[in-house]
C-alpha cells in the first residue's frame, strides 16, 4: 500500500534505451506556476500543433485524452475528473508508428477501437486492435484504406479525417476537408463489421468554407484578395443542441474563430447549408478564438451529462496553450460552453524551442528558459522539506531577437551573472550577444564581432575551455558546427577572441542546430561536454537522428566518447538543447524540446543514495471511509511539509485520482465521478512522509 504512494519519480520506468544511463521522468521536482499551485505535467515536453482525441479507456465514462505533436509520439493523458490529466508514461501508444494525424473508430466493430493514421504519401493507414479497449494490441503492420472501387484512399496533407456514422446505420463514414473549403465525403456501404468505404461527393452538401483576414488600412483589391482564401481544415462531428443528429465543428486554416454548421435534417438523413454560426459558441457561451486552424473534439470530459468540447489550435501558437477547455455548464439540448480558462495538461511550455540553462549568482538561483518567441523565462529552485521546488518568476522580453539561447555566468566578477545570448536576431551584428542584469531588466551590453561562418540559430555555453581560470564561449549553429571564442581577457575583464575549437569540435558535423554544452558529465571535476542536435538534412550533413551526444575531458584538452555513454536517440522534431541541473537526489539531464517544453532524464549512479528527508508529522482523515451512492469523500490534513499529494489508488495500485494539495493544514472535497464498488486507498505524500486511510465504496 505504501508503494502506491510513493513519488512517481521512484516507480516509473524507463522510457530510454537500457544501455543509456539516464531513465526518463515525469515528477523530478515540484513545478510551481507564478500563483504557486504546483503543475501536473510539468516535465511532459511541451505541446505544438497537437492533434487531439477523446477516449474512455478504462470504462469510467469519462473520455482519456490523447495528443500528438510533430515528432509524431501519441501522448496519453488519464482523466480523473474535473479537467485533470495527468500523462501516462510508457503507455502502449508512446510508440505506435502515427504520422502527422491520428483517429481512433471501431471499424470492425469489435467493440475496441482501431486505429487510423497518415501513410507516406497522404494514405489513410489502418492499425488494427487485436486486443481490447483497455488493454490494446495494435497490429504492428498497417492496412491501407481502399475505396469500394478498388482506389487507395487519400486524404490532403494538413486536414485530419473523421470517421462518423453521419446517417444512424450503425456503421463509420467517412470525412475529410479539402483546401479549397470543401468536405469529401465516403459513405460505408458496408456493414460495422465489414466496411466498404464508397466515394460519394467531394463537395458535401456543397459546404465551402471560405476565410480571410483583410486589414482595414490596405486597398480595396488587397483586402478583397485576403477575404478570398480558403486552405486546409479540420471537421469535428458532434450533437451540439441535443436533437440526436450530428452538427459540424469546423476548423479553417485561415480563421482563429471555430466554425459550427448546424444539421436541420434527421439522424438518418443529414441536411446542412451554409447557414452558419461564424464564432463558436457565441450566443450560447463564449468564443472560440486562437492563433487558428482549430480542432474540435467533443466530449463528456467531466462525467456531468453534458456534452463538453476541447479545442487544439493546430498553428503555431506563442506563449499561451494551444488547448481550450469549453465546459457545457448547460444541458445537451440548451448548451452553454464556457472557456475554462486553464491550462488542461498543465506543464511548462515556452511555445517553441525551448532552451534551458542554469542561473546562479547573488540574486537568482535557478534556470532560465529561451524560446522562439524571444523571451528568457525564469523559474527559481529552491530546496524544501527534503524536495526540490522550481517556481516560475517571470519572463524577460529580448526585442529584436527570436529563437532565444541563453547562457550564464559572472564575465566581470561582480557576483551577478551576465547573460549571453545567441538565437536568431534582426542585426546580425548582434548575433552572439552580452546582455546583463538592472534589477528586474535585462538590458543589451555588447555583442561579439567576428561571427563570419557562424550560421543563424546561434546557441551558446560559457566554461573555462582552457583552464585559465576565466569563462571562455562555445557555440552552435543551425549548420551542425561548434565555434570557439576563447577569453583571453581575465575573470573580471573578459576579452573573446576567435579561435579554432579543440578535438572532435573542430571537426563537428552535429547535423542540425548544434547546442553544445559545457558542463562536467560525470562529477570528476572536469569539465565535459553534451551536444544537442536536430536530424541533420542529406547523407554528408553528420547525425540524422534528434538526439544528445557526451564528450568527456581528456585532460590533454581533447573530448572523447565513452562507451558507458551511448549517444541518445530521441523522436524527429525534438531538436534537444541539454543541460544538467542537479538537486539532493543526484544529476539531471534537462532537455528543452522544440514543442516548446522540457524532458527529464535521471542519471543513474549520480549519487550514491539520496540523503534521507528528515521526518515531518503527517496526518489525514477521510470521512466517510463507507461511501454509498455518490463517490465523493471529505479529505483532511495536518503536515508540516508546506505541500504534497493527494492520491485515490485501488488495491492493484492502480491510481484513480490525483491532487497537489498546498498548505499545511486544510480540507478538499474529493468527487470521483464512475468510480466502481471496491476497496482503495487514499494517501498523502510530502516529500518527507506518506499517510494513507482506506475507502469502501458500494454500489
Amino acid at each position: 500500500m505504501v508503494l502506491a504512494c510513493l513519488p512517481l519519480w521512484l516507480l516509473l520506468p524507463a522510457a530510454s534505451l537500457p544501455a543509456q544511463p539516464f531513465q526518463r521522468r515525469l515528477e523530478p521536482f515540484v513545478v510551481e506556476s507564478e500563483q504557486g499551485g504546483a503543475m501536473g505535467n510539468a516535465f511532459s515536453g511541451g505541446l505544438y500543433q497537437p492533434r487531439v482525441g477523446l477516449r474512455d479507456l478504462n470504462a469510467d465514462r469519462i473520455p482519456d485524452l490523447f495528443l500528438l505533436n510533430p515528432d509524431n509520439v501519441l501522448r496519453l493523458y488519464r482523466n480523473y475528473g474535473d479537467f485533470i490529466f495527468r500523462r501516462v508514461l510508457p503507455s502502449p501508444y508512446d510508440s505506435l508508428p502515427v504520422r502527422r494525424w491520428f483517429r481512433f473508430a471501431d471499424i470492425d466493430g469489435d467493440s475496441d477501437d482501431d486505429l487510423f493514421s497518415h501513410g507516406e504519401t497522404s494514405e489513410v493507414m489502418l492499425y488494427r486492435n487485436t486486443g481490447t479497449q483497455s488493454a490494446p494490441q495494435f497490429s504492428p503492420n498497417a492496412d491501407t484504406m481502399h475505396g469500394a472501387d478498388g482506389n487507395v484512399v487519400y486524404t490532403q496533407q494538413e486536414t485530419v479525417p473523421s470517421f462518423v456514422d453521419i446517417d444512424a446505420d450503425g456503421d463509420l463514414d467517412l470525412f475529410y476537408g479539402k483546401v479549397d473549403g470543401s468536405i469529401i465525403f465516403y459513405e460505408n456501404t458496408g456493414t460495422a463489421q465489414s466496411p466498404t468505404l464508397t466515394f460519394r461527393t467531394d463537395s458535401y452538401m456543397n459546404i465551402l468554407v471560405i476565410a480571410g483576414r483583410a486589414k482595414p488600412n490596405e486597398g480595396a483589391a488587397t483586402q478583397r484578395e485576403q477575404q478570398e482564401r480558403h486552405g486546409a481544415s479540420v471537421l469535428g462531428f458532434a450533437d451540439m443542441d441535443g436533437d440526436a443528429d450530428l452538427d459540424i465543428l469546423f476548423g479553417d486554416f485561415f480563421t482563429e474563430r471555430l466554425l459550427l454548421f448546424h444539421n436541420d435534417g434527421t439522424p438518418q438523413q443529414a441536411k446542412f447549408g451554409m447557414n452558419r454560426l461564424d464564432t463558436a459558441f457565441r450566443g450560447i457561451g463564449d468564443d472560440v478564438i486562437s492563433a487558428g486552424f482549430n480542432q474540435a473534439e467533443a466530449g463528456d470530459i467531466d462525467a456531468d451529462g453534458h456534452q463538453d468540447v476541447l479545442i487544439s489550435s493546430l498553428l503555431p501558437n506563442s506563449q499561451s496553450s494551444p488547448l481550450q477547455l469549453f465546459r457545457n455548464t448547460g444541458t445537451n439540448s440548451a448548451p452553454v460552453m464556457r472557456n475554462q480558462q486553464k491550462d488542461p495538461t498543465d506543464e511548462i511550455d515556452v511555445g517553441e524551442y525551448a532552451a534551458p540553462t542554469i542561473i546562479k549568482d547573488s540574486q537568482r538561483n535557478g534556470v532560465l528558459v529561451g524560446s522562439l518567441e524571444g523571451t528568457l523565462t525564469y523559474y527559481e529552485t529552491r530546496e524544501e522539506s527534503g524536495a526540490t521546488v522550481w517556481r516560475k518568476k517571470g519572463t524577460f522580453g529580448v526585442p529584436g531577437w527570436q529563437r532565444t539561447a541563453p547562457a550564464t555566468g559572472d564575465l566581470d566578477g561582480d557576483g551577478v551573472a551576465e547573460v549571453v545570448i545567441g538565437g536568431v536576431v534582426d542585426d546580425p551584428t548582434k548575433m552572439i550577444s552580452i546582455w546583463r542584469f538592472q534589477g528586474n531588466r535585462l538590458v543589451f551590453s555588447e555583442s561579439l564581432a567576428d561571427v563570419s561562418g557562424i550560421n543563424t540559430n546561434v546557441s551558446p555555453s560559457l566554461g573555462d575551455l582552457d583552464g585559465d581560470g576565466d569563462l571562455d564561449l562555445l557555440l552552435g549553429a543551425q549548420n551542425g558546427q561548434a565555434f570557439y571564442f576563447q577569453n583571453i581577457g581575465t575573470a573580471t575583464t573578459p576579452a573573446f577572441e576567435r579561435a579554432s575549437p579543440p578535438p572532435p569540435l573542430d571537426a563537428l558535423n552535429a547535423g542540425r542546430d548544434s547546442a553544445p554544452r559545457l558542463v562536467d558529465i560525470d562529477s570528476d571535476g572536469k569539465i565535459d561536454l553534451l551536444v544537442g542536435n536536430a536530424a541533420g538534412f542529406g547523407a554528408t550533413s553528420g547525425r540524422q537522428r534528434d538526439g544528445i551526444q557526451f564528450y568527456f575531458n581528456t585532460s590533454d584538452g581533447s573530448f572523447q566518447k565513452r562507451p558507458d555513454f551511448p549517444d541518445m536517440d530521441l523522436p524527429d522534431r525534438s531538436n534537444p538543447t541539454p543541460m544538467i541541473f542537479r538537486d539532493r537526489k543526484g544529476a539531471w539531464l534537462i532537455l528543452g524540446m522544440e514543442a516548446g517544453g522540457l524532458q527529464a532524464y535521471y542519471q543513474q549512479g549520480s549519487l550514491e543514495a539520496p540523503a534521507a528527508p528528515e521526518a515531518a508529522n503527517l496526518y489525514l482523515t477521510v470521512q466517510p471511509n463507507l461511501l454509498h451512492g455518490e463517490a465523493a469523500v471529505m479529505v483532511q490534513w495536518s503536515s508540516e511539509a508546506p505541500s504534497g499529494q493527494l492520491r485515490v489508488v485501488d488495491l492493484l495500485g492502480r491510481e484513480w485520482y490525483r491532487q497537489e494539495i498546498v498548505g499545511r493544514a486544510g480540507n478538499a472535497r474529493i468527487v470521483l465521478p464512475k468510480l466502481p464498488a471496491g476497496m482503495y486507498v487514499c494517501c498523502m505524500a510530502t516529500g518527507a512522509n506518506v499517510a494513507a486511510a482506506p475507502l469502501m465504496l458500494i454500489r
